[in-house]
């Protein structure tokens, strides 16, 4: 155990820019952490600098999360739960974490965001598990005729039932107190890389681990990095954003976060930079879609947004474009068929099939449509170009 700890906290030191064997191992239990890593980080700053492996060598980092990856895959069947070896390296983790020096809080916030990922793997595996076992005992406590090996069967089924919801009470124990020793500080870092790889994670999480994660508690954060002086974070927290609502059963849970947000999420729309600009309009699109941005106040934010089919950049004018096919053209959609159908001529009528009537109807209402919103919405209603473009 410890050697093999000693390992572990070598490899994660050696990450960091350090030369090999920075800890002995039968140091490893007893070593005031804080202090050695202080003056650990002292002695490198000068000769590791911004050039630390993480930032700057990516097939390294790929490959350093995902051996962590494979570590708690390895070990979810018994050394993940031993309360030391995960223990252990998560107490060293926060501590890097927290430390002066950039290149200990990246590494080490960057495999900390790991660990939870691949927690959550294992936790909703054996959620899994779980749910099996617990539909097997209550089969077998409906069975009539309950005899022996049925008992045996039961009390053993029973067993595994505590002991999964005890492994699974745990790992999301682990998840909490990463987040708070880890997340909750590193979200904020003074480094943009940091700060996104953070909001990238809790993205993941959510959508992966909703039991835990999907809640306003945790979506906070992903708003309150809306208005982050990076642009490439700003994006990061949008695109988080457009997974979660991507995912239609999420969309009860949100309500309460999109009517505290809904206004920053219009105003990234009119952002300086054009890919969370773009960013911005996608999840307005995915907004509209849930109904989300249908009253009073949401409108006169969304009237800034139709604007932007004429937009210089061409990736704007085409998301805004998606944007009025969602939100504006939807609202011509109530007109009836027949009403429609009727302005168009009989000879029209007579080439066109069933199919080809309906076609038709709707090619009407989407023309309609545009031709409203080019006269009502475009700023540059003469030249109805733009609009077509985007």
């Amino acid at each position: 155990h410890t050697a093999g700890l000693a390992e572990l906290i070598n490899l994660v030191l050696e990450s960091c820019g350090l030369p090999a064997g920075s800890v002995a191992a039968e140091d490893i239990d007893e070593v005031d952490i804080t202090q050695l890593l202080a003056d650990l980080g002292d002695e490198s700053v000068s000769s590791v600098g911004v050039d630390y492996p993480v930032l700057k060598r990516t097939r390294f980092r790929i490959s350093l999360l995902d051996f962590f990856d494979k570590l708690v895959s390895h070990c979810k069947e018994d050394v993940l739960f031993d309360e030391y070896l995960i223990e252990s390296l998560v107490e060293w983790l926060i501590s890097l974490s927290s430390c002066n020096a950039r290149h200990f809080r990246h590494t080490a916030t960057l495999i900390s965001l790991q660990l939870v990922s691949s927690h959550i793997s294992v936790a909703a595996d054996l959620s899994t598990k779980l749910e099996i076992s617990h539909t097997q005992v209550e089969q077998l406590q409906t069975t009539k005729n309950k005899n022996s090996d049925v008992k045996k069967k039961l009390v053993n089924l029973r067993k595994t039932v505590d002991l999964q919801h005890a492994r699974v009470m745990q790992l999301e124990a682990k998840m909490t107190e990463v987040f708070k020793g880890v997340f909750s500080h590193r979200y904020r870092d003074v480094v943009p890389e940091v700060r996104t790889a953070c909001i990238q994670s809790l993205g993941e999480w959510i959508r992966a681990y909703p039991s835990v994660f999907l809640a306003d508690s945790y979506l906070k954060y992903i708003g309150w990095l809306l208005n982050d002086k990076v642009a490439t974070v700003r994006q990061a927290a949008l695109g988080a954003l457009i997974t979660i609502f991507e995912t239609p059963d999420f969309v009860g849970q949100l309500t309460h976060f999109t009517e505290r947000f809904r206004s920053r999420f219009v105003e990234c729309t009119l952002d300086v930079d054009p890919s969370v600009a773009v960013a911005a309009i996608q999840l307005c699109v995915l907004l509209s879609r849930c109904d989300l941005l249908a009253n009073e106040a949401a409108e006169e934010h969304v009237s800034t947004l139709y604007h932007a089919v004429c937009a210089a950049d061409a990736d704007i004018r085409s998301a805004a474009g998606r944007f009025v096919i969602e939100h504006y053209f939807s609202q011509f959609s109530d007109q009836s068929e027949e009403s429609i159908a009727s302005t168009s001529t009989s000879s029209s009528k007579a080439r066109a099939g069933k199919k080809g009537k309906k076609h038709f109807t709707q090619l009407h209402v989407q023309l309609r449509a545009l031709l409203n919103f080019v006269l009502t919405h475009s700023l540059h209603p003469k030249v109805p170009e733009y609009t077509v473009d985007s």
